[in-house]
């Protein structure tokens, strides 16, 4: 089977109340999609307890700590520990969610993740571009 890798869909928040859903124990990608939908995009964050993502998700509270912290170990969450809750911001939700995404999106999410890189690059351009250019100058100078 091949899988398109490329583009996005919508998924709506009612799929939360499907009995598909909510049957458990979620799969690891199946809980990531999770937090993606509990997420409140006008606070930018998530905030509930790890028991009730134990309780969400039909797993052991020890799977959720490891879940969370290896998503925040691949830069995809930051969490923020209080004692009864946890707050969640996701890393790339705005970029996920766009409904166009444009260069400036796609970048902002990259910087997200790898800023020096992404300055390098962007520097790297810049520098090509202001060459090219130059080079088109002398082009056009030799002809007159």
């Amino acid at each position: 089977m091949r899988v398109n890798k490329s583009g996005w869909i919508k998924l709506y928040r009612q799929l939360l109340l499907s009995d598909l859903w909510q049957d458990k124990p979620f799969a690891r990608g199946q809980a990531w999609v999770d937090l993606l939908l509990l997420y409140d995009k006008n606070a930018n964050r998530l905030q509930i307890s790890q028991r009730e993502l134990s309780r969400r998700w039909g797993w052991s509270l020890t799977k959720v700590r490891n879940f969370l912290a290896e998503l925040q170990e691949h830069q995809d969450l930051e969490l923020m520990q209080e004692q009864k809750k946890t707050t969640l911001l996701l890393a790339k939700y705005r970029f996920f969610q766009e409904i166009a995404y444009t260069k400036k999106s796609l970048a902002s999410a990259v910087n997200w993740q790898k800023p020096e890189a992404l300055k390098n690059k962007q520097e790297k351009e810049k520098n090509s571009a202001l060459i090219s250019n130059q080079a088109l100058l002398d082009f056009w100078e030799k002809q007159r």
